[in-house]
């Protein structure tokens, strides 16, 4: 068992919002590898942003260790390239191969093709499957899960580990080059916006209903690209000594959902599809994060886990040892454009948000119904220092009872709990030492 081949598969701004977790938005390839593996259905992210999330669960730390404070393409980095998981997988005899989009390497060279061969060295990956041209960033997206899928039926003479990554679906934004939105400039194929259920938090009208249309085709294309990855890993004959790890980085680019420490931005799809304990169709609804995922391929393997992970394997979920890991997950949030330091801790039943620059201002990416909530003054609204939610009574966290009397045992038994993480991990927000934003080359 501990040689088995790994496959990481992920994508950007999918959330929990697919057919496993019960949505009306079709994935049928998603469902599919669900159906066959184990399903985390409190799976949480360590910060809602792109590179912070992917960094978290690449180096195994919180991204106040890790040093990933914001957005690469926004200069930040992490502190240790060497602490990336796939230098890890190639020490273990592991051949090491990523295909399509990373978002935790910086830009290393002066044009594209030097930064892809650079970055492969960087993240300790042996080869970096580059489409021949430049191509438009859809046709890109297709070229990577033909790459992968011909890589995975290719001969291999060490076992693999496959990082696979996706843009798809992040969120439709016109004129955005990055997104799915060129690839049907009118209508989304097979999606009728008049008969679409916004996302459950917001209000429907026509606005809200196209963001879903939009989002529903972009999942789609997403399972497309997923489907031809995992037909490849069929085909290839390694499907029974593979593991397939597939999640994503944080909820959808709307309001209040990415860059908040919401579940809606810190929840995320988390499934993994293997031989043995990896089996069965089982769902668990374990806390967990995406930090756990690099000390749990450490177990796998028999390795010794390197010093710096602040995770927990979850072999004991998949062996049927434990029910549970975590009495708790922590997540934070430091920078996505503006700087808004936040830090929450979250249980089965609560979570505790506490804000260390309050004031007004959000930070998501644009679009339609970013316009209206702006119109109906949603950058205007103050943000409260500290929040309270109980998923009992307020499963879309929209009641904040860190002033309700009956709740004061509970607010300061979770504000100790986040005090006490931020202390043990020497977080520097703690003495308003947060690094501002290095310069981008």
């Amino acid at each position: 068992m501990n040689r088995l081949n790994v496959l990481y598969l992920h994508t950007h701004d999918l959330g929990r919002y697919c057919e496993p977790y019960g949505y009306a938005i079709p994935s049928p390839n998603l469902q599919k590898l669900a159906e066959r593996g184990v399903l985390f259905r409190q799976a949480f992210n360590a910060a809602p942003t792109c590179s912070p999330s992917r960094a978290g669960l690449l180096s195994g730390q919180w991204t106040h260790c890790n040093g990933m404070f914001g957005l690469t393409g926004q200069g930040w980095t992490l502190n240790d390239y060497g602490q990336h998981l796939a230098h890890f997988m190639k020490a273990q005899g592991y051949e090491t191969v990523m295909a399509g989009a990373n978002h935790v390497a910086p830009r290393t060279g002066k044009d594209r093709k030097q930064t892809v061969e650079n970055m492969g060295e960087l993240l300790g990956y042996d080869r970096v499957l580059r489409a021949p041209a430049d191509p438009a960033p859809a046709d890109r997206e297709v070229w990577t899960a033909q790459a992968a899928a011909e890589f995975l039926e290719s001969d291999h003479e060490k076992p693999f580990f496959l990082a696979v990554g996706f843009v798809t679906p992040h969120r439709y934004n016109p004129g955005d080059r990055n997104t799915f939105s060129r690839r049907w400039p009118t209508e989304p194929p097979g999606v009728d916006d008049r008969y679409c259920l916004p996302m459950p938090h917001m209000i429907d009208n026509k606005t809200t209903r196209r963001e879903m249309a939009n989002f529903k085709m972009g999942v789609a294309v997403m399972d497309q690209l997923f489907g031809t990855v995992l037909e490849g890993l069929e085909r290839s004959g390694h499907k029974d000594d593979t593991l397939v790890i597939c999640t994503t980085d944080h909820g959808p680019g709307a309001p209040d959902m990415k860059c908040t420490l919401s579940d809606r931005g810190t929840g995320v799809m988390l499934v993994f599809a293997g031989p043995g304990e990896f089996g069965g169709g089982r769902v668990t609804d374990a806390l967990v994060s995406h930090i756990d995922i690099y000390p749990t391929l450490c177990e796998l393997l028999g390795a010794e886990p390197p010093d710096w992970l602040q995770g927990k394997s979850l072999m004991p979920l998949f062996q049927g040892a434990a029910e549970s890991v975590n009495a708790c997950v922590f997540m934070e949030h430091n920078y996505h454009g503006d700087f808004r330091p936040q830090r929450a801790v979250r249980t089965e039943r609560y979570k505790y948000i506490r804000r260390f620059k309050t004031g007004v201002g959000v930070g998501v990416d644009g679009g339609p119904v970013d316009e209206m909530m702006r119109a109906y003054g949603w950058a205007q609204r103050p943000q409260p220092e500290e929040e309270l939610h109980d998923f009992v009574y307020d499963p879309h966290e929209a009641a904040n009872v860190i002033d309700d009397p009956q709740y004061a045992q509970t607010a300061a038994e979770l504000r100790k709990r986040l005090e006490d993480w931020m202390a043990a991990t020497d977080d520097p927000v703690r003495h308003n030492a947060v690094p501002a934003p290095p310069p981008v080359p």
